[in-house]
């Protein structure tokens, strides 16, 4: 990982993710993409009478100022390269724009949760990221005030087959000295149709990562439960977990209609970050 996207809107919650960033990037000699959006949400007549224009106009060059100075403050503080871009449209269009313009390898963003209006509104912004994202995404929760990981959950009922899909992962995990977790889950509900007991497969799966990742300190855990949020979030809380990841498959229209991404679904809630990898690029 070369190149961090970071879309900041200079709030709270950014620059929570803007921290964590920066931790990446200095233990990875990275470079730091910052990105601000206007979203523009004027209309075609004030548009052509250009009242709105200059408006824009004026708002953009402000956004731009503050971008610079945070890039310095950045670059002070962490002695890190860091670079500003600024897009004009939808968030989630323009961060996916971003990330193949500037040749990103993971972008990094804050969300809010689902407290309130507010925080619906920025968590979905970064959901719609994590579904559309071609690259790997870390969700930034406003509550984690940590840096770098030391422990990482990886939740799994694929047992992915082609080791790459993983390498975020472990890269991330031996730049940060972390611990990797992988479990499983197994419920009875229907709303989790297919995650069945899996246990032995898991034991093996565990086996095949050490191998292929040299990491003879990985640890294998199986989960049960009602709800598949719950039991993620009790060993999170149980055993210290500072990182979340999963890895996300592209579905049909009708799959994502009746069975949200659970992935979209934890970013709204989770309290560490989650690192979301797609299966395809």
């Amino acid at each position: 990982m070369k190149r961090l996207l970071v879309p900041t809107d200079f709030s709270a919650c950014a620059d929570n993710a803007i921290n964590l960033a920066a931790g990446i990037a200095k233990v990875l000699s990275a470079e730091i993409v910052l990105l601000n959006v206007y979203e523009h949400a004027g209309s075609t007549y004030t548009d052509y009478v250009g009242l709105d224009k200059e408006f824009r106009a004026t708002l953009m060059n402000e956004r731009l100022l503050k971008l610079r100075q945070l890039q310095t403050s950045i670059k002070e503080a962490e002695g890190i390269p860091v670079s500003v871009v600024q897009y004009e449209g939808s968030v989630k269009e323009s961060i996916i724009k971003s990330s193949a313009d500037n040749n990103a390898d993971m972008i990094v963003m804050g969300t809010l949760g689902n407290g309130g209006i507010k925080e619906r509104l920025w968590g979905s912004s970064t959901a719609a990221v994590i579904g559309a994202s071609k690259i790997p995404v870390v969700a930034v929760p406003i509550e984690y005030h940590g840096m770098l990981p030391d422990k990482i959950l990886f939740t799994t009922n694929h047992f992915e087959g082609s080791p790459k899909v993983l390498d975020p992962l472990f890269e991330l995990a031996a730049i940060c000295m972390a611990q990797v977790y992988i479990a499983s889950f197994s419920s009875e509900s229907a709303e989790y149709a297919g995650m069945e007991d899996r246990s032995d497969e898991l034991a093996e799966y565990g086996q095949k990562l050490k191998k292929n990742y040299f990491d003879k300190s990985l640890v294998t855990a199986h989960l049960s439960g009602d709800k598949f949020e719950n039991a993620i979030e009790q060993y999170i809380d149980k055993n210290n977990i500072k990182l979340l990841t999963m890895v996300t498959y592209q579905r049909s229209f009708f799959e994502r209609l009746l069975y949200p991404s659970m992935s979209k679904k934890l970013s709204y809630s989770i309290k560490v970050p989650l690192l979301v990898i797609p299966a395809e690029k």
